[in-house]
């Protein structure tokens, strides 16, 4: 019943990105589906503000989501994006650097396509290696089950032979 509050929900999505590599990977992908919704939306001729909304829903983690509706505050107020990406925590640096630069240029959505790019790139790979790595894993939790499934048959003919003897 709590986590379907927005306060309850809120503190399940923080505790989950405190989490060491979940909450990296989580972050990873929010900014890779971020990037990419609102690259489309500014390609489409979307206005910046409406862009970020529209982006912002479409995240299931409500604290991104709270610090992107913080960023549409911030850029109503004049600020460029990538000084209102500065101000909030959940953006990493490389992405904010990326969106610089496409501001300067004037291509910001052919660089949040490449931000896009480069997070679910780096989210693909990241679960390549945790699906490889399960394989073994997975071996070792069946042949520790079969071992003690092995050993519960065995101990009790090994004792009543040694009760024979």
């Amino acid at each position: 019943r709590w986590m379907h509050t927005e306060a309850g929900r809120r503190s399940w999505d923080d505790m989950i990105l405190k989490i060491p590599a979940i909450g990296n990977f989580l972050k990873m992908a929010a900014c890779a589906q971020f990037c990419r919704r609102l690259s489309t939306l500014l390609e489409s001729g979307v206005p910046l503000n409406n862009a970020l909304e529209a982006a912002s829903r479409t995240v299931d983690n409500g604290v991104f989501r709270s610090q992107v509706d913080d960023l549409s505050g911030r850029i109503s107020s004049g600020e460029s994006l990538s000084a209102a990406l500065h101000r909030v925590s959940f953006f990493p640096e490389m992405l904010i650097n990326m969106i610089a630069v496409g501001e300067e240029t004037g291509h910001l959505e052919k660089s949040l396509a490449k931000a896009a790019d480069t997070y679910e790139r780096q989210t693909d790979e990241t679960m390549r290696t945790v699906i490889s790595l399960l394989g073994p894993l997975v071996l070792v939790v069946i042949v520790s089950i079969v071992g003690c499934v092995v050993l519960a048959l065995l101990l009790p003919i090994l004792q009543m032979n040694l009760l024979v003897q």
